[in-house]
């Protein structure tokens, strides 16, 4: 599994926030098996929007989409708790396509 790298805007995120050294932890556990269970991945909601996210800790999770088969992008870093609508209706309004071929 591969991750592709952070947008900058990501980086700046995970800088401000003092996470960089999780999110390469998780990124790191993610890539060799991304069922990992200290990672609790899973597939968010609407189911047919096809976004996942992985942990970093309690507090943060990142979100990401399948673009091939065995390559994830990342849409974005985030405080668990917050909902995760208006980011679904963001990515519409972008018009960004997600897309997941294959089983992941």
């Amino acid at each position: 599994m591969t991750i592709l790298e952070l947008r900058e805007d990501q980086y700046d995120y995970l800088k401000q926030h003092q996470l960089l050294k999780k999110y390469e932890k998780s990124k790191h556990l993610f890539e060799e098996n991304p069922f990992h269970p200290s990672l609790n991945m899973e597939l968010l909601e609407p189911k047919h929007r096809l976004l996942y996210s992985f942990r970093l800790d309690r507090k943060y999770r990142a979100i990401f989409a399948y673009v091939e088969n065995e390559t994830i992008t990342n849409k974005k870093i985030k405080e668990h708790e917050r909902s995760l609508i208006e980011d679904l209706e963001s990515f519409k309004r972008q018009g960004t396509s997600i897309d997941k071929k294959g089983t992941g």
